[in-house]
């Protein structure tokens, strides 16, 4: 065999080889693709409570695989059990909201309207009238109760797949606490980059998982949490429902739970409750308040920070795209994209 055939049948090779690996890395995604959540979420807590481990990992003199179940014991106890029983709770509430709105809506917000007389002579004083407040209430309250519906439904019936995804969940966190180190150094070795990007991606992608998760997936369910509260001490009906709006709008970087409740503590106002009002005003303004102003700063430290239009359109778009969970995987995928184009900028820079 000549030179020139000899170059050209490793060049036929390594083309061939390449193209193996694509593929066959293509149909290994497709058939795990149904746990594509466990997996992310497996990863995610690792990278969280791996600081834990390793402290546990010193005290117990290198039992690794002791020191990984104490740590996922750790989890269950401080993650899944209370979020289980939010989320039945949430589950109760929703399904009162849709026996309270679907029926009758109509019925349903005559005694609202009945508390609220200063409230529609305000609303009237700008052309606003109490029928077009009816319409307008009854037809959110009916779109509403529907998506309250097919919620509960939907966890009611995926009950046993959340237990087998929490299984694999865990399971996958054992092995990555245990041997993170080792798994992560073989997959910076087969990524053909540099020492430098590659340290640079791995170092942004677990900065960001710990800022999204404790700058905002934290933050974001103490605020629900509180305006759950204070909504349940002043008796306004389904407050963990409300709390749950609120985590959803404090994870978004405008309005927050302020838009919840503040026009709560407005209608309490005209309502007569002048108390009721004065206490959610005051534990919105100062306890929720405070709680993102002082809080989210601690939890979040140095790591990184996105433009606001970012986080939103990462959020969102994760929503859209990945269910629930888009709501880390967005603005890590976000974050992964501005360390790239960093990186390509940086690098035109210096050419």
């Amino acid at each position: 065999m000549s030179y020139h055939e000899r170059v050209n049948h490793e060049r036929l090779e390594q083309h061939f080889f390449w193209i193996l690996v694509a593929a066959v890395t293509v149909i290994f995604a497709w058939t795990v693709q149904s746990f594509f959540m466990p997996i992310f979420s497996g990863i995610v807590l690792s990278i969280l409570f791996y600081p834990v481990y390793q402290s546990l990992h010193k005290k117990l003199y290198g039992y690794g695989s002791l020191a990984s179940i104490l740590v996922i014991a750790l989890a269950v106890i401080l993650i899944a059990l209370p979020l289980y029983g939010l989320g039945n709770l949430l589950v109760r509430e929703a399904i009162d909201v849709y026996q309270s709105t679907a029926v009758d809506p109509a019925a349903f917000l005559s005694d609202s309207f009945a508390r609220t007389p200063q409230l529609l002579a305000y609303a009237e004083s700008f052309g606003i009238s109490e029928i077009d407040i009816r319409a307008r209430l009854a037809q959110a309250a009916q779109t509403s109760s529907t998506w309250v519906l097919s919620f509960a439904a939907t966890a009611t019936t995926q009950t046993l797949q959340f237990a087998i995804q929490l299984v694999i969940t865990l399971y996958l966190m054992f092995f990555l606490l245990k041997d993170g180190t080792s798994i992560t150094d073989a997959v910076g070795r087969a990524l053909p980059l540099s020492h430098e990007r590659r340290d640079a991606l791995f170092a942004r992608f677990v900065s960001t998982v710990r800022a999204v998760v404790k700058g905002s997936i934290v933050v974001s369910l103490v605020q629900g949490i509180l305006g759950g509260v204070l909504f349940w001490l002043v008796g306004i009906p389904n407050p963990a429902v409300w709390g749950a709006v609120m985590a959803f709008l404090a994870i978004l970087p405008f309005g927050g739970p302020t838009l919840i409740w503040l026009p709560a503590a407005v209608i309490l106002f005209y309502s007569g409750n002048v108390v009721g009002a004065a206490t959610v005003f005051a534990g919105g303004a100062i306890g929720i308040g405070l709680i993102d102003n002082v809080l989210r700063p601690i939890l979040v430290g140095r790591d990184i920070k996105m433009p606001d239009p970012l986080v939103l359109l990462s959020v969102l778009g994760g929503l859209a795209t990945f269910g629930p969970g888009g709501v880390i995987i967005g603005p890590v995928v976000a974050a992964l994209f501005l360390s790239v184009w960093e990186m390509f900028a940086h690098e035109r820079r210096h050419v």
